[in-house]
């Protein structure tokens, strides 16, 4: 090894940190939506209208995705019109139903909001799409559930509401984002690669001069 070997090692060393940094950067994790596990049961029971239908038609808006829903049958609660429109989070991510498709036939198990007017429904609902033995299934456990809240009752809105979100943070109280803390982490990761490989060039550096 020549004595300019080391400089030259040092130098390797720091390029390589610094190249680093941008993938600490952009590199964060993957937030998905978490669901407690519930029995059918449990979920026909929590819901206010359950009911099978094909999508008719998606419409989104904002972080809100506008669902109209051909009833064909239903199940739980009181469904005035053979057309069904709900609300679900446009992002998988944030429990929507982001599966859905224009034509296809699925369960769906809503709750009641804005004063019982409408409707919502998500991930962790249960709203899922048709299999043999589903809406017997369906039938069994709205057979044995409570009865359904009725229309003008409100349940909690599950679909991420964005003037909520801006209200809270006026009251000084800023809602919770994962992002956000992977934000205030990445300049301290980045900062103890660049301080660690520093410290093990200037290691090799010295050790280097010591056989000398």
């Amino acid at each position: 090894m020549t004595p300019r070997t080391p400089t030259r090692l040092l130098l390797a060393l720091v390029v390589a940190s610094l190249g680093l940094a941008p993938a600490l950067l952009v590199a964060g994790p993957a937030y998905a939506c978490s669901c407690a596990q519930r029995p059918l049961a449990e979920q026909v029971a929590a819901a206010d209208v359950v009911v099978v239908g094909a999508v008719d038609s998606l419409e989104t808006r904002d972080r809100t995705l506008e669902v109209t829903v051909a009833v064909e049958q239903v199940v739980r609660g009181h469904v005035s019109t053979d057309t069904l429109r709900l609300r679900t989070a446009s992002s998988g991510a944030a429990c929507g139903l982001d599966f859905l498709v224009v034509g296809e036939r699925y369960a769906f198990l809503a709750a009641r909001v804005d004063g019982g007017e409408s409707l919502v429904a998500g991930l962790c609902g249960g709203t899922t799409a048709l299999r043999p033995g589903l809406v017997e299934e369906l039938e069994e456990a709205a057979a044995e559930a409570p009865p359904a809240s009725p229309a003008g009752e409100v349940t909690q809105d599950p679909v991420p509401d964005q003037d909520a979100d801006q209200a809270s943070e006026q009251d000084g109280e800023p809602a919770d984002d994962p992002a956000d803390g992977q934000a205030r982490r990445t300049p301290v990761l980045v900062a103890l690669v660049v301080v660690g490989t520093l410290l093990i060039a200037a290691g090799v550096v010295a050790w280097r001069r010591r056989r000398r």
